[in-house]
């Protein structure tokens, strides 16, 4: 079949573009896929992992995902919508044109907004389903009893959780003639739940209030006096991110708390040994599956929509109650305290996610298609193409670099999307004196491996990585895969006469550039 998958940009790496990526990898092995964005360049961000076989398809790439090209609102999306605001009239009139003469057989939209929209566009031929991203009683009133009107024009809608499935406008729906079905989101699943300790507690997700980073940080404080040597690592954008910092300083964490301005990656989960979700609303799952899905045990709260929908008390996790900041520390204290329950906790949280695996949500959808009778009509050639520019795809595979921190400070990097290779090259930022460090790359032109002490010339501040060629030709390497499993010790190498600290992150732009700290060696009074 033809699928096509509807979501706002690729340009990002945002939760709904991961959802399209990580659907698309269910697809791709049986259907020929085409991700379709309404905003922004058909090049996917770096962290993305759509597979090779997927096209993209950019209605406007030439319009950011946050710009407006019309000041008109759209017609087509729910006043109301969370995403009301996102869309405007030219946004209309491109998915208009393109549905009407699309060649798919089944339209996937990931979004209420783009649902609605999909309600109202004739896709000839094809059977349109809308997956259902939070709780429908989430809506205001009005919001709701349009949203029920408009999705009964749909074949299918995927509500994300069995406890929203269950509501009355979906009842109304499946009275209609409307097939509802709750799908698990796809996720990518560890190997196996056998990993190294790293004594790391992540809390991941956006820094708004509702997430109640402060529970997390004062239950952590709580475990400092019989669990010293762990690490909490808070992971997430947001307007809190400030408040998020000063409550780390007034709290005496600033040695054992990690604050990380991104979202957040599969490999953070994996480097943790416990998941901390905190959040005292949730649209689904999606945050404890995550942690499931790496072997990563969690502590969460037991908050409707989130982790009551796949967790049972001592299976995989332990529940708390929303708010209750000596419950949660009491359970950190647990599972910091107990490696033979991590360890069997580790490998539960591994079979609960067997059924968000992107294999197993592949048949669910397939089930799906059968159900809505979804036709079948030639056959589609599996080549790559990307219609969001003039340039083939061979001509932009750029220089990516998954990196791995060891506990012994070395970092290896693996190349990818680079032939020809000799060295990777670390280049300090900023005015004035740059010092620039070469390593060689090895394994057939595709890794090399960075040692940490040669990184102590450079100063403080940033720096930038390339791959350079046999020709000394630069070319800057795109953030990939980075785990962080041994960085928690990095700045205590004994043979350097100072303290010295770097750590990988993405820029903006998905490039690969180190944050270094390099200062005289002092000592700090933690505790008197």
């Amino acid at each position: 079949m033809n699928i096509e998958i509807l979501v706002h940009t690729l340009a990002t790496d945002s939760i709904g573009a991961r959802a399209a990526a990580r659907l698309a990898q269910s697809f791709a092995a049986r259907h020929q896929v085409t991700v379709v964005t309404v905003r922004g360049a058909a090049e996917p961000h770096p962290a993305l992992r759509l597979p090779a076989e997927a096209d993209v398809l950019a209605l406007a790439p030439s319009v950011a995902a946050g710009d407006r090209d019309d000041d008109e609102t759209s017609q087509l999306v729910i006043a109301g919508d969370p995403e009301f605001r996102r869309y405007n009239r030219a946004d209309d009139e491109r998915l208009r044109t393109h549905l009407s003469a699309s060649g798919a057989d089944v339209v996937v939209a990931l979004s209420s907004a783009l649902g609605a929209a999909l309600a109202q566009c004739r896709v000839p031929h094809a059977r349109r389903i809308a997956r259902q991203p939070a709780p429908v009683e989430r809506f205001p009133d009005s919001v709701r009893a349009r949203w029920a009107e408009l999705y009964g024009e749909l074949d299918a809608v995927v509500p994300l959780t069995r406890a929203d499935a269950a509501a009355p406008e979906y009842e109304a729906l499946r009275a209609a003639g409307v097939e509802v079905r709750h799908i698990a989101e796809p996720m990518l699943l560890a190997e196996s739940p056998d990993k190294p300790t790293t004594g790391v507690v992540i809390s991941a997700g956006r820094l708004v209030s509702h997430r109640r980073v402060e529970v997390a940080l004062h239950a952590f404080a709580q475990t400092r006096a019989t669990q010293p040597g762990w690490q909490l690592r808070v992971v997430g954008t947001g307007p809190l991110r400030r408040e998020t910092r000063e409550l780390v300083t007034a709290l005496g964490l600033h040695d054992h708390v990690l604050l990380f301005d991104r979202e957040v990656g599969e490999e953070d989960y994996y480097d943790a040994d416990v998941a901390l979700v905190t959040a005292e609303r949730q649209d689904s799952a999606r945050p404890v599956v995550e942690a499931l899905a790496q072997a990563t045990p969690v502590v969460a709260t037991d908050a409707p929509f989130g982790a009551p929908e796949v967790l049972s008390e001592g299976q995989g996790g332990l529940l708390v109650p929303v708010g209750d900041v000596h419950a949660t520390a009491r359970a950190l204290e647990r599972y910091m305290a107990d490696e033979r329950l991590r360890s069997a906790h580790r490998a539960q949280a591994l079979r609960i996610a067997q059924s968000a695996g992107t294999e197993q949500v592949g048949d669910a959808y397939e089930e799906l298609f059968r159900a809505v009778k979804a036709g079948v009509r030639g056959r589609w050639g599996r080549g790559r193409r990307r219609t969001g520019g003039d340039a083939p795809a061979e001509a932009r595979t750029v220089p990516t670099a998954d990196c791995r921190v060891l506990p012994d400070g070395a970092w290896e990097i693996a190349l990818r999307g680079v032939s020809g290779a000799r060295s990777v090259r670390v280049k300090e930022g900023g005015k004035g004196r740059k010092a620039v460090v070469d390593f060689a790359v090895e394994g057939g032109g595709s890794r090399a491996r960075i040692d940490a002490r040669e990184l102590a010339v450079l100063g403080e501040g940033r720096a930038d990585v390339y791959v350079v060629d046999g020709r000394d030709k630069e070319r800057r390497l795109r953030y990939g895969r980075c785990t962080l499993g041994g960085a928690r010790d990095i700045g205590h190498l004994s043979d350097l006469n100072h303290f010295h600290w770097a750590l990988p992150y993405a820029t903006e732009g998905g490039y690969l550039r180190l944050r270094v700290w390099s200062r005289p060696s002092y000592a700090e009074l933690v505790t008197v």
